[in-house]
């Protein structure tokens, strides 16, 4: 039977959130999730959405996917924190609809389980559950990528939206497939819109000039940061060492390559499990 993963998000102390916050954070999460949806699309069983309240989910076709579309989450959305839970699984209760909240089978079971533990964890955030519960293995791996964006500042959070959206990480089973580029571009132009980037003339070129989105796999990904400082010294104002130097303080070329890292382990057959 073929596994599927479950990723399930919801908002750190969102009882707290007056009714101005809230809708602050719901738009800043709808505007990141028709980026994720566009990015993960060929990953995605079913598209990352709203359920229950500030509760979001979805479900893909393999478990790197479903961290990496965590991971792209926490560094768009700055409004709140969030917390994540992801489920491996079975897909038993299939319906035409393609709502996620309308699905059923043991991934939504453990995803439900490992959002639950999150919730509890006071120093992780993401949680990943399989048949057999927790897995050690893949909560140590995940958590260094994590951990370095949960650190970030405010400024070095606003660098690292335009990195990200500019230079995407995603799983390379799915870095080929046709349509990908301009679904994406078109999602992320809104999001840029904010930023002081010319999309037309800074971003899409770039964009549509990629042989293919950048491979989370590759652990070498100094290459896919080339040309970033000068967007970012168009988006901000500052000068280009002042940003070279930001993003070394965000340890963005660490985290990433602490992503890739986990994509590894995540991807492995038979990986062991606590």
């Amino acid at each position: 039977m073929t596994d599927y993963s479950v990723l399930m998000l919801d908002i750190k102390q969102s009882r707290k959130l007056n009714e101005a916050q809230r809708q602050s954070a719901q738009d800043d999460l709808l505007g990141a999730l028709n980026c994720a949806n566009a990015l993960f699309y060929d990953s995605l069983e079913k598209p990352l959405m709203f359920s229950a309240g500030d509760e979001i989910q979805g479900m893909f076709r393999d478990l790197p996917s479903a961290f990496l579309a965590y991971r792209y989450l926490r560094i768009l959305v700055q409004t709140v924190e969030l917390r994540g839970g992801i489920g491996i699984g079975s897909w038993t209760t299939r319906t035409e609809s393609s709502l996620s909240t309308e699905q059923d089978g043991t991934a939504y079971h453990r995803a439900r389980a490992a959002i639950d533990a999150a919730e509890k964890d006071r120093f992780k955030s993401l949680k990943i559950f399989d048949e057999k519960g927790c897995s050690n293995l893949y909560e140590a791996a995940t958590a260094s990528s994590i951990g370095i964006i949960e650190r970030r500042n405010k400024p070095q959070k606003r660098t690292c939206e335009i990195v990200e959206l500019t230079c995407p990480l995603i799983f390379d089973l799915w870095a080929r497939k046709p349509g990908q580029t301009n679904r994406y571009k078109e999602a992320i132009a809104q999001r840029l819109a904010n930023t002081g980037l010319d999309f037309q003339n800074d971003i899409e070129p770039r964009i549509t000039g990629m042989e293919k989105p950048f491979d989370a796999v590759q652990v070498e990904l100094e290459k896919s940061l080339m040309g970033i400082p000068g967007l970012l010294e168009i988006a901000t104002g500052a000068s280009r060492q002042g940003i070279e130097k930001s993003m070394r303080n965000a340890s963005i070329q660490l985290e990433r390559e602490q992503a890739a890292l986990a994509v590894y382990v995540l991807s492995r057959e038979g990986a062991e499990k606590c």
